[in-house]
C-alpha cells in the first residue's frame, strides 16, 4: 500500500527550480536550504549543513529567493522520504506541503504554475 501511494504522490509533473533559504524540523532551529524542484503536491529540498530530519517529521521552510528575485515565502509541510545526497552531508528531502488556507493553496499553486 505504501509503494502505491507514494507512486500515486509522485505521479504530478515536476518542475526544476532554483529558489534559496532557511529549513527547521520542529522546534529544531533552522539550516540553508535550497528547493530543488516542485509539483502539484510537493517539493523538493535540499538542507544543505549538516541536519537531522525523519520521515514524518514537519518541516517549516522560508524561502528567500526565487532565482535572482528576493522574496518572502513560508512553506510547510511533512517529510515523505529523506535520503543522504553526498558526501558533504546534505540531505535530500521530500516535503508534502500542507496549506492553511484555499487561499494558501491558490497562491502556491499559481506561483508553482501547476
Amino acid at each position: 500500500m505504501r509503494n502505491r501511494l507514494r507512486k500515486e504522490r509522485r505521479r504530478d509533473e515536476r518542475r526544476e527550480v532554483s529558489w534559496i533559504g532557511r529549513c527547521g524540523t520542529d522546534g529544531a532551529g533552522s539550516h540553508a536550504c535550497s528547493v530543488t524542484d516542485i509539483s502539484r503536491e510537493g517539493i523538493a529540498v535540499v538542507i544543505l549543513e549538516s541536519a537531522v530530519v525523519h520521515v514524518g517529521d514537519q518541516v517549516s521552510m522560508d524561502i528567500e529567493r526565487i532565482g535572482q528575485t528576493t522574496v518572502r515565502l513560508h512553506l510547510h509541510g511533512t517529510a515523505r522520504d529523506v535520503m543522504r545526497r553526498n558526501a558533504d552531508g546534505a540531505l535530500r528531502v521530500g516535503v508534502q506541503l500542507v496549506f492553511d488556507t484555499p487561499q494558501d493553496e491558490h497562491t502556491a499553486r499559481t506561483l508553482f504554475g501547476t
